[in-house]
């Protein structure tokens, strides 16, 4: 990969993601937080970038030429069935909020791109380059925006010493930047790539692990750190167990010191954990009694967004309604398992950053409940995972004669084959 201007499927899944990154709307407890006239401008057209980045799809899907391709993924169209039957549900027992259909019709929109726009745009494969190649660059700018916002209005934009950024919470301005980090120091260990990019790459990568420091969101931390060790493990090749191990130590070192750093009564950040460490546990609380009031049906949609993922689906959806997702959780995880055995034997690619990706989603959604949210970063990505994870799922599980010759393909060597008589794995186009 080398500088170069960018292609139409990555300058969209550049506008949809950053469209994703930046919530608008805050609480009524982050009022007196003023944000820079740039940093308002992008808040207030982060949403219409990403309905021009879907139309340009779109209208690219409609005129091409040519027979329609599909990639489809189970665990993805299981998970919109969870959203759709919670939004009824909800509708049901409450007046139907316009803001959950809108969610509904993005997330339609997001499978039908994933699952037949972006393979017919580009067949054989290369839609997989491009959907990573955008989030990356849509990553870089999130970085960007922030780190800017902080350095020219950072106190403007500090809540009890926790940095919002443009978002509207220091939780959802942390587990964006730990996505943003995960997927960009996927770019700096492919070794294919020009090391001026993977140094550019590396750069905003530690300035996204900055971002997560900054937010004071534990999940994220934990979070970040799961996806980066995982990376390491699957990049490393022979010598990655040694790799983890020796970064362990430094990441215990640097948790201790995170965590210990909201006890410091000299710290400007002396407070910022002591004042919220009991807002989960009164959400948790609450959406328990939610739960045990309709363990089977759920109460409809929940706005708790500092609560599990999972049990708030539970809370929401009841058991029953749950069932599509689990099943969603289930066969993902499998399809996950099968690639990291398969990426861990043999070359490692930038387009397997869905790998660690996923484990970094899945981690964070333990506390935060951003895998019930209408269209964010996180839930984006989810769909983005899950869509790369049973694509490249069917490539290695297939004889490489199903993808057509060697010529029109890249293809992934075995870094044990000569030992072994392995005549190559099958192709991810490029």
């Amino acid at each position: 990969m080398k500088l170069r201007p960018s292609t139409l499927i990555e300058f969209s899944m550049m506008l949809v993601v950053v469209g994703s990154s930046l919530r608008n709307v805050t609480s009524a407890e982050f009022d007196g937080v003023v944000y820079s006239a740039l940093g308002n401008f992008l808040r207030e057209a982060a949403f219409p970038l990403a309905i021009v980045g879907f139309v340009i799809l779109l209208v690219r899907f409609v005129i091409i030429k040519g027979d329609i391709r599909a990639n489809w993924s189970a665990p993805a169209v299981l998970l919109l069935c969870f959203q759709v039957g919670l939004i009824f549900r909800t509708g049901l027992l409450d007046e139907m909020d316009v803001r959950l259909v809108l969610g509904l019709v993005l997330q339609c929109l997001i499978v039908l791109i994933f699952s037949i726009g972006l393979p017919t745009i580009r067949k054989n494969g290369g839609w997989l380059k491009e959907l990573t190649v955008g989030a990356a660059f849509a990553c870089c700018l999130y970085v960007l925006e922030n780190v800017y916002e902080f350095i020219l209005n950072g106190a403007a934009t500090t809540w009890k010493g926790r940095f919002l950024g443009l978002t509207n919470h220091p939780n959802f301005l942390g587990v964006s930047a730990a996505h943003s980090c995960v997927l960009l120091f996927a770019f700096v260990l492919d070794a294919k790539i020009q090391k001026r990019v993977r140094f550019v790459f590396g750069f905003l990568a530690l300035g996204a692990g900055w971002l997560v420091f900054a937010s004071g969101s534990r999940t994220a931390f934990i979070s970040c750190i799961f996806g980066l060790l995982l990376l390491a493990f699957i990049s490393g090749g022979k010598k990655a167990i040694r790799y983890v191990f020796m970064l362990s130590p430094f990441l215990l070192v640097g948790a201790v010191i995170y965590f210990s750093s909201g006890t410091s009564d000299y710290d400007v950040n002396s407070y910022r954990f002591a004042s919220t460490q009991n807002t989960r546990s009164e959400t948790w609380s609450a959406l328990l009694d939610n739960f045990n009031g309709s363990p089977f049906w759920g109460v409809g949609y929940q706005t708790a967004g500092t609560a599990s993922s999972y049990l708030r689906a539970l809370a929401s959806s009841g058991i029953f309604g749950c069932v599509p997702l689990a099943f969603a959780l289930v066969i993902i995880l499998a399809k996950w398992c099968r690639l990291v055995l398969f990426v861990k034997r043999n070359a490692y690619d930038f387009r397997f950053a869905a790998i660690p990706l996923l484990l970094t989603t899945l981690t964070g959604a333990v506390t935060e409940g951003y895998l019930l949210d209408l269209f964010t970063l996180p839930l984006l990505l989810f769909y983005m995972e899950m869509f790369s994870i049973a694509y490249l799922d069917r490539l290695v599980a297939k004889p490489i004669w199903l993808y057509g010759s060697e010529d029109a393909t890249s293809t992934l060597r075995s870094r044990n084959s000569k030992k072994s008589g392995h005549k190559g794995l099958p192709p991810v186009s490029q």
